[in-house]
């Protein structure tokens, strides 16, 4: 009997679930605590230790075994977005950005912005090299209409060994996926008792995704990933102080750059408008950054503790692209440049209070506050001239929030009302615009309400059972307002834009026992009001006088599913301690509002993993079988005549090993079977006539990284 993908993943997680009930009551494990602020019922934590383990090269590594989650990324490699549960990766034109949200050390991180043709620009503004934990928040949360990533570097701490005052780590590695390699410094001191500094540097290089199977050759017919390199840099530098048990102060400042070049070998060949003999692009981005934050533990009647953070934050990415061209009717040859430049700068504060109050019926509240001001300027060139897709526009919004997790004596049972009040501001300024096009300016202002309730029981210390629900929203955003151009197309600006707007009801069980871990959530996750570009009249013609519109769509989409995450401990079952079975998968549906397919969430998708770590943690082995089920033409629209995409299975074996208590080496094959395989988050929409193969994954490849602590 062949055993199928939901066959093997419905076994796996039945093992871990019965065997994480299966606890000896004389030994429990109790589970980690519920952060009161954290309403998001369903968190995904990567953790220092398993990091530093996989030391991937950008955030599609480190997430990739998280369930219905996926990182989008352009053509230079380079992030683009993060998709949660199918929703999160723009729409195009400027609409559907910042659907799931992104924060690193407490800063917001900028949205992706794509435009017609060139306008493409990333969220790729930071190195995973420091990365001490990566919290995902799946669903409508305060921070998220679909989610939310939270990001955190390592502290000087992180890199000293008990007792050290002075130490560092030197680091280097290779992944054949990308021919990319990368080197790393960090020095660490703790500066008396109470202060600490560190400074982090990192360099990469990378080279084109060398997708498997991809056809190598000139022109429309190409599916190998197009030529490319590049290399980036990042600084991370802090500051600790604590000049008492009840305040800590942070200083924080970052700055990264990336720097790439593409030859376009698909787009060369001739077409009835040109025959392009030779198309180059070049990337560029840039984030410079500072933060200030200070943490206070004192007990009086407003808080217990407080914290607030100051960030200021610079961001630059340049896009030029190079034509060399012939127009057929006039046998002209011209060399095109265009280019265009997306800039940003955001000053935001931020305050957070917690305060518990009560014995038997106990009420932890978390409220707080989050100012944003920012500015935002994107230019257009084509050869000489200059436009603006959309005005230089400045931006203020301010949140407000507030959770009170109830708690009943011993009882196990938790009530956490929430609620958040947000409001956005937008100005646009003249510049850069036609006299018509100043005329049809607008000032933007909302106020969107969110609001929450989440239902805890501990059944006992080892098992959990969690409600929730959330109501979220989104307020449209700078390309969303004043668009004063999409390439070919004329506008029509909308100034009546509504907020969109998610319902997230979920329900979560978690256990955690000697025999192992486990959390499985049943969502569903209701969206409505989703901003769009109906291009209905104007697709079909170039005329400025045949205006788009920007608008909300009509009805309600639903996504729905199953999220399992588990680890059996072997060793209970009679093995070698330190052999464990870890497996996650994902599995929904998502409608229109039509109750059609709306076709975006993965299908099945998980992954099983043998893993043995030697008990002193010497060394460790895994193999990890990464699966996805076929993607089936029921489950697409068929208004956008999406094909079909294979399932696959695909074999990863890694290891680590600590030569000294110093020194450690991480080296893996990947695809070790040589399987040739696309996901459908990336292929979709792009199989034409059953080709895929423009949007595999890499063939088999080997990765290493070595780093040592001084």
């Amino acid at each position: 009997m062949s055993l199928k993908p939901q066959t093997i993943a419905i076994l796996v997680a039945q093992a871990c679930c019965v065997s994480a009930m299966a606890n000896n009551s004389t030994q429990t494990t109790a589970l980690d605590p519920i952060i009161v602020s954290d309403i998001s019922n369903t968190n995904a934590t990567i953790g220092q230790k398993d990091l530093d383990r996989m030391s991937a090269k950008d955030l599609r590594g480190v997430l990739s075994t998280i369930p219905n989650v996926n990182v989008k990324n352009f053509r230079h490699g380079q992030l683009r977005d993060i998709e949660i549960r199918g929703m999160g990766v723009p729409f195009g034109m400027a609409t559907g950005h910042n659907q799931v949200t992104m924060e690193l050390d407490g800063m917001p991180m900028t949205q992706s912005f794509e435009f017609p043709h060139i306008g493409y620009h990333s969220r790729q503004y930071f190195d995973t090299a420091d990365l001490k934990r990566v919290t995902v928040h799946k669903g409508p949360n305060k921070d998220g209409l679909a989610g939310h990533i939270r990001l955190q570097t390592k502290d000087a701490r992180d890199y000293l060994k008990d007792n050290q005052r002075y130490g560092g780590q030197l680091r280097m590695g290779y992944m054949g996926d990308s021919d990319s390699y990368h080197v790393g410094l960090t020095g660490a001191a703790l500066l008396g008792e109470r202060a600490s500094a560190s400074i982090s540097y990192t360099r990469r290089w990378f080279n084109e995704f060398n997708n498997k199977g991809g056809l190598d050759v000139v022109g429309s017919k190409r599916s190998k990933s197009n030529p490319s390199s590049g290399y980036s840099n990042a600084l991370n530098v802090k500051f600790d102080f604590t000049p008492n048990n009840a305040n800590v102060f942070k200083l924080n400042l970052q700055h990264y750059d990336l720097t790439s070049g593409l030859n376009d070998l698909y787009s060369l060949g001739n077409s009835p408008r040109y025959n392009t003999h030779a198309k180059t692009n070049h990337q560029k981005n840039q984030r410079n950054a500072f933060a200030l934050s200070h943490e206070l533990h004192h007990e009086n009647p407003l808080f217990d503790t407080l914290n607030w953070q100051v960030s200021l934050q610079n961001t630059k990415s340049q896009m030029t692209q190079q034509t060399d061209r012939t127009v057929p009717k006039t046998q002209k040859r011209e060399l095109w440049r265009e280019g265009d430049d997306f800039k940003t700068t955001m000053l935001n504060f931020k305050m957070d209070l917690n305060k518990s109050v009560g014995e038997l019926i106990v009420n932890d509240f978390n409220y707080g506050l989050n100012l944003q001001q920012s500015k935002v300027q994107s230019l257009r060139y084509r050869q000489e001239k200059t436009l603006a897709f959309f005005p230089t526009q400045k931006q203020m919004q301010a949140k407000l929030y507030l959770s009170d997790r109830v708690s009943f004596g011993t009882s196990g049972i938790s009530l956490t009302p929430s609620v958040h009040l947000t409001h956005i501001k937008i100005k646009p300024k003249k510049e850069n615009l036609t006299e018509q096009k100043v005329q049809e300016l607008f000032n933007y202002s909302r106020t969107a309400l969110g609001y929450g309730l989440r239902a805890d029981y501990s059944v006992n210390q080892a098992q959990l059972l969690s409600l929730n629900y959330h109501h979220a929203t989104r307020l449209p955003g700078y390309g969303e307002n004043n668009v004063q151009s999409y390439g070919h197309w004329g506008t029509r600006p909308n100034p009546n834009l509504k907020p969109e707007i998610s319902d997230g009801l979920e329900f979560t069980w978690r256990s955690e026992g000697e025999w192992g871990k486990q959390t499985t959530t049943l969502f569903y996750n209701r969206y409505r009001d989703l901003i769009f570009l109906d291009m209905s009249e104007c697709g079909s013609t170039f005329n400025q006088n045949v205006p788009c519109d920007l608008a909300n769509q009509k009805g309600k989409s639903r996504v729905y599913g199953i999220e399992f995450d588990g680890k059996l401990n072997l060793d209970m079952l009679g093995l070698a301690k330190g052999m464990t079975l870890n497996t996650g998968f994902s599995y929904g549906k998502d409608k229109d509002s039509s109750g059609k397919p709306r076709g975006y969430i993965d299908p099945l998708t998980g992954f099983v993993a043998l893993a043995y770590t030697q008990p002193d943690d010497i060394w460790g082995v895994e193999a990890k079988v990464k699966f996805a089920a076929a993607k089936k033409v029921k489950d697409m629209p068929k208004s956008k005549g999406w094909e079909r995409l294979p399932g696959y299975g695909v074999l990863d074996i890694t290891a680590h090993y600590n030569v000294t208590q110093n020194l450690h080496i991480d080296v893996g094959v990947y695809n070790a079977l040589d399987k040739q395989y696309a996901v459908w988050g990336k292929a979709r929409g792009a199989i034409s006539n059953g080709d895929y193969r423009r949007h595999t994954e890499a063939g088999r490849h080997f990765g290493a990284n070595v780093s040592y602590k001084f």
